[in-house]
């Protein structure tokens, strides 16, 4: 995974080196690993030495949209020139549904900032006594505001799921089902 997240975030900021990215990680809750960087060198250094966590029992997202709406407010007061802000979260915990609160300030500023979009890449196992993958999948669409991809092992999979995550949110199909994978050859 750590070997895609490093391509996605070359290919992005080889389209446009204005591109900043910054490393969020959920525990129980979320902490800023990587403040925001357009140093490919920084955030690559970062994801190298990235180790999963194990032995997490609860996620709440909450703090993890309080910290997105701060930058937001925080960003736009610096700069009024209309950037468009994109999470892309990638969840590999089936045995843990996360929570939110929707009616979270926070939370509804950001699915109603129209600035704002949320993608979520769940990488899963099979489901299993004491993993339901598809109780995480409906908790993680519900508060997905762009695409909401799933992969469970399927290595052509995640590599689609990642080109499908390459095109600004602004320029890519509003629903998933309008998106058709074209073969060049």
């Amino acid at each position: 995974m750590k070997h895609f997240l490093i391509q996605f975030v070359a290919a992005k900021q080889r389209l446009n080196p204005r591109h900043e990215f910054s490393i969020v990680l959920l525990g129980v809750d979320a902490v800023l690993y990587q403040e925001f960087t357009s140093d490919m060198s920084k955030i690559c250094e970062k994801l190298e030495v990235l180790h999963p966590t194990v032995h997490i029992l609860d996620c709440n997202f909450d703090s993890l949209f309080s910290f997105l709406c701060q930058y937001i407010e925080e960003s736009s007061s610096r700069d009024s020139s209309g950037y468009a802000y994109r999470g892309v979260l990638i969840y590999s915990r089936s045995n843990v549904v996360p929570t939110f609160t929707d009616e979270l300030p926070t939370y509804l500023h950001l699915i109603n900032n129209p600035h704002f979009v949320l993608d979520t890449l769940y990488l899963h196992s099979k489901a299993s006594v004491s993993c339901d993958p598809q109780a995480v999948f409906d908790k993680l669409s519900d508060l997905t505001t762009g695409y909401c991809l799933e992969c469970s092992s399927s290595y052509s999979n995640l590599l689609l799921h990642m080109a499908t995550l390459m095109p600004h949110p602004q320029t890519r199909p509003k629903e998933q089902s309008d998106w058709r994978p074209v073969m060049l050859q």
